[in-house]
């Protein structure tokens, strides 16, 4: 089979890669920044709540108390969004897809022995996009959404 031509190979670039590209790259920023700001919050009001609560309070005992559920609201969210583990995985497949055109580009692994670089780029492009879906899938998914009882998963 024919290796893709280059003016297919270029539009596969900028209509399919460089999109999920700036997609990964999107996310990867913003799930960092909501990391960012929710232990930011997190830490910061942990820190001063801490010293307040010696004091006679008064009437700003209900606003420590809220502050404080605050807290533990802010800490789950984080665990249940899965923010730092989208960024970093985000951010992984990122690095790994704008790593590729440079291996295409200088022949390097895989790339080394093709006589197709294009299609093979293109194929493993896909394949890391498949991948990282599956990967993400079965991090977000839960025991209750399985078909599969919990006692077979064992």
């Amino acid at each position: 089979m024919a290796d893709m031509n280059e003016k297919e190979f270029q539009e596969y670039l900028s209509d399919r890669y460089q999109k999920m590209l700036d997609f990964y790259d999107n996310r990867a920023i913003s799930n960092k920044k909501w990391y960012y700001r929710f232990s930011f919050y997190i830490i910061a009001l942990s820190g001063v709540l801490a010293p307040i609560m010696t004091l006679k309070l008064g009437d700003w005992k209900y606003a420590v108390a809220f502050a404080s559920a605050s807290i533990a609201i802010a800490s789950g969210l984080v665990g249940f969004f899965k923010f730092q583990e989208n960024w970093l995985r985000y951010r992984s497949t990122w690095d790994c897809l704008k790593r590729e055109p440079y291996l295409r580009k200088a022949r390097l692994g895989e790339y080394e022995r093709s006589s197709e670089p294009n299609r093979l780029f293109v194929q493993r492009i896909e394949s890391a996009f498949a991948q990282e879906g599956t990967e993400w899938l079965a991090k977000h998914s839960t025991m209750e959404d399985s078909p599969i009882a919990p006692e077979e998963n064992k």
